[in-house]
């Protein structure tokens, strides 16, 4: 993570999207912000790289639109 560029294949890994849209409330205060918005990852170049992008994300989708209304999390990335 960190500075580096992160493949697709770490996205659907990702410990910090993970937790991004778990059940848990993260603070604003948390040092998980530092390390998620620091999460890099190497523009689309082409519509099937994109898609590629899409398709490792959309995987987190269910579990954020069920979550995010008990935690909040996006809008407390909204607020950091």
């Amino acid at each position: 993570m960190g500075a580096q560029y992160s493949s697709l294949n770490e996205l659907k890994s990702n410990e910090y999207l993970s937790r991004f849209v778990s059940e848990e409330t993260i603070s604003v205060n948390d040092p998980f912000w530092n390390q998620f918005l620091s999460f890099r990852l190497q523009s689309p170049f082409t519509t099937a790289h994109s898609k590629s992008i899409d398709e490792s994300c959309s995987i987190f989708l269910p579990q954020f639109e069920t979550n995010n209304p008990k935690t909040n999390n996006y809008g407390t990335l909204i607020e950091v």
